[in-house]
């Protein structure tokens, strides 16, 4: 996206909103543009929502971000099922076929992972359309890039979504691909026989390209014990309606049964004179009565109403018992280097045997051929041997909350944090730490109520240095960084 040169890149918020900002000179931008004002007098599904403030020389295009994390946060603690996968592209699809319907430039929509913003709750994802925007690269080449970052960010546990993304990004590799051709892949059941492997040697050839370009090597530990299983009790994110609204519906129904009973009781539609009753007007009256409060149920259980509650839901998990492990069974390959991919007979791959390796201050196991040989690289996500902690108080008790993963991630979301902070004023996904250059920073990831360092509240998606014995506040959590 470096062609956006007319645009600088910005975060704000007022007090009850967030906002991503694209701000220009005036000069360069045309308020009587018709993509403009398309955008300005319509709500367009899974767009944004979108606001023009000019300021003397200054131009800013607002899209409200609130309660929204980009796709890039979002994945920096987990994977993409098959289902938000198809979600998200179907979506994609979508909304820039019916962008045409309003004359916008289907290059002009920024499809790119920190660009796209998801409602973490319902994985429902949002796009920012920039207009008389000078971008270079159209859509199906954004597509493409988006299509090869979400391969390496698929969840190898779900095996739809590996098949459905390579598919995929077999399908994009051609240079005449569609919306159409992306439709079929996506709308069609996947059949797993598609892609077993076969025994002639062309099939083979493709099955092990498929492997080598895929995303990261990972290595899968083999056991030969014996696995055990057991219960255990895992938080879960359900949508439901408030007692509420389930209080004013019942309320609504009590209402009507008892008009309708005094309309009877009272014959109202009973002719005084005549004493005979109207059959035409009491019919019509119920039917009035009926249409309202099928009306009212439908506002009140919109789906917009609903809200994000925490249940506990048991679920089997296998528990292996303790082994030395002896092998390691190569799952993939890096997509820099295939060239010594086994064939697709080769037995599979034993690399000299491992230990486990305790780390008594992270409490965290780490793998490595000999710990203390020079040049051995411990399978971490980040080498740092220097200490930081942050100090949190409760009370008489002080709890020590050492960071030893990057990026390190507080929130509420259990799961997908790396510290969990279970209060109504934190969100899902608050803040990160990151280290770089032999240096710590904190970074608030467009949180609702803010993260405050040293009394100041930080911009959203900003880097700021933490020092030794610095105060931190995520809304009103208080807690103090050390780094020792």
């Amino acid at each position: 996206m470096n062609a956006i040169s007319q645009y600088k890149l910005s975060f704000d918020r007022d007090i009850h909103k967030n906002y991503m900002l694209f701000s220009g000179n005036i000069n360069n931008f045309q308020e009587e543009d018709y993509q403009l004002k398309m955008l300005l007098n319509n709500s367009i599904t899974n767009l944004l929502e979108f606001n023009l403030v000019c300021h003397n020389e200054d131009v800013k295009l607002h899209y409200d971000i609130t309660s929204k994390q980009s796709l890039r946060d979002i994945l920096t603690k987990r994977e993409l099922t098959s289902k938000e996968i198809k979600k998200l592209l179907e979506r994609i699809i979508d909304t820039v076929e019916n962008g045409c319907n309003y004359l916008l430039d289907e290059n002009n929509y920024l499809i790119c992972p920190e660009y796209i913003y998801i409602n973490i709750s319902s994985f429902e994802p949002y796009f920012c359309y920039l207009p008389q925007a000078q971008i270079e690269e159209n859509m199906m080449d954004k597509l493409k890039d988006l299509i090869e970052y979400l391969m390496n960010n698929a969840s190898e546990k779900d095996s739809d979504a590996v098949l459905l993304i390579h598919r995929l990004y077999k399908k994009t590799k051609k240079d005449d691909f569609t919306f159409k051709d992306l439709k079929n892949i996506l709308y069609q059941k996947n059949e797993k026989s598609e892609i077993t492997i076969r025994d002639n040697n062309e099939e083979k050839v493709e099955l092990r390209e498929k492997v080598a370009e895929s995303s990261i090597a990972k290595s899968k530990v083999v056991s030969r014990a014996p696995i055990k299983r057991e219960r255990v009790k895992e938080d879960k994110e359900i949508l439901k309606f408030s007692t509420k609204y389930k209080i004013i519906a019942v309320f609504i129904q009590v209402l009507m049964l008892l008009l309708m009973y005094l309309t009877v009781s009272r014959k109202v539609f009973v002719d005084s004179v005549t004493k005979e009753l109207d059959v035409v007007n009491l019919v019509a009256f119920f039917v009035i009565l009926i249409v309202i409060d099928l009306y009212m149920l439908t506002k009140i259980f919109n789906s917009k109403n609903k809200i994000v509650k925490i249940v506990q839901v048991e679920k089997e998990v296998p528990i292996p018992s303790s082994i030395n492990y002896s092998c390691i069974t190569l799952e993939r390959q890096s997509m820099y280097d295939n060239k010594n991919l086994p064939s697709i007979n080769d037995e599979p791959m034993h690399l000299p045997i491992v230990e486990k390796v305790k780390n008594e201050d992270e409490g965290t196991v780490l793998l490595s051929n000999n710990p203390q040989e020079e040049g051995t690289m411990l399978l971490n996500e980040e080498v740092n041997d220097r200490k930081a902690s942050l100090s949190y108080s409760k009370g008489n008790f002080i709890e020590e909350i050492n960071i030893n993963v990057f990026p390190f991630l507080i929130g509420k979301l259990k799961g997908q944090v790396d510290y969990v902070i279970d209060s109504d004023t934190i969100s899902r996904l608050h803040a990160k730490i990151i280290y770089n250059n032999n240096s710590y920073y904190i970074i608030d990831i467009n949180s609702r109520n803010g993260t405050f360092l040293n009394g100041m509240r930080l911009d959203s998606q900003k880097e700021y240095l933490l020092n030794n014995g610095d105060e931190i506040k995520f809304c009103n959590i208080k807690v103090t960084f050390n780094n020792i």
